[in-house]
């Protein structure tokens, strides 16, 4: 698996690339009672969304972060756009490994 950032991995199976959102388990909110003592402090991953190619993938994180802005404003969605831009360029794609 290959963390794109402190939220997002990305990894593959036999067929597909997806997407994963890193959550911290806290032991809190809707499921908690089935958390167990153990889990609590550590990151689970969470698959948000299966694609043919890494490409695919990354677009789809850039809607997804955009959509999540709730639109309120230009400049916040400019902003969206820039730190995706960003940490999408400086991705080691090229020399990168991506595996289960």
């Amino acid at each position: 698996m290959l963390k794109i950032n402190d939220k997002y991995s990305i990894g593959t199976d036999a067929l597909n690339v997806i997407l994963y959102e890193n959550k911290l388990v806290t032991g809190e909110g809707k499921g908690s009672h089935f958390t167990k003592a153990e889990n609590i402090g550590t990151y689970r991953q969470t698959e948000i969304g299966y694609f043919a190619t890494v490409k695919a993938a990354l677009h789809f994180l850039i809607e997804y972060e955009v959509k999540a802005t709730g639109f309120n404003d230009l400049r916040t969605i400019n902003d969206k756009l820039e730190e995706l831009h960003n940490l999408i360029t400086t991705l080691p794609i090229n020399n990168a490994t991506v595996g289960h």
